[in-house]
């Protein structure tokens, strides 16, 4: 890496991601590409958010009022993505492919997963923690609204109409 000027890496990177994207939306049915469209979400979340920080330089506690909120909602959106990309895309592609009940597990892990900030840790550093040991409420707000969606999920799933066998 001493070799390669910094200047140099930044074009590298975005070609290499490009061509990753490329590939993605190549090896998926296109009835699913909207799934791999919103796989990409959080790992933009997280992208924004090195950027941010750089500019920022750790000086995101100094952050008041709107910018606060809206550097948390990068922070919880951008923890866990990997996790959050493979769980969103995953339950978009069972929906898609009207296996609603599937969906609905998928929503129920991330609702598990959000509890203990596997995904969607609004620390900075991503860290886990146990859901009634800290002095906030985001992790059971994003519990509520994954179980809500599979919730609703499986009653879509019930008021569909039974297939002749």
């Amino acid at each position: 890496m001493d070799f390669i000027p910094e200047a140099a890496v930044a074009p590298i990177l975005i070609f290499i991601g490009l061509e990753i994207m490329a590939q993605a939306f190549d090896a998926t049915p296109k009835h699913h590409h909207k799934a791999v469209a919103l796989a990409f979400i959080p790992l933009i979340a997280y992208l924004v958010l090195i950027q941010v920080n750089s500019f920022l330089q750790g000086g995101a506690s100094k952050l008041t009022g709107e910018l606060a909120h809206t550097y948390g909602a990068l922070v919880t959106l951008s923890n866990g993505f990997i996790l959050t990309s493979l769980l969103w895309a995953s339950a978009l592609a069972c929906i898609i492919d009207k296996k609603l009940n599937k969906a609905a597990i998928f929503m129920g892990v991330a609702a598990f997963f959000s509890l203990f900030g596997i995904i969607h840790s609004p620390y900075d550093n991503g860290k886990l923690f146990l859901p009634f040991e800290v002095n906030f409420t985001t992790h059971f707000q994003f519990f509520g609204a994954y179980l809500l969606a599979a919730a609703f999920l499986v009653g879509m799933a019930l008021s569909q109409p039974k297939k002749a066998s």
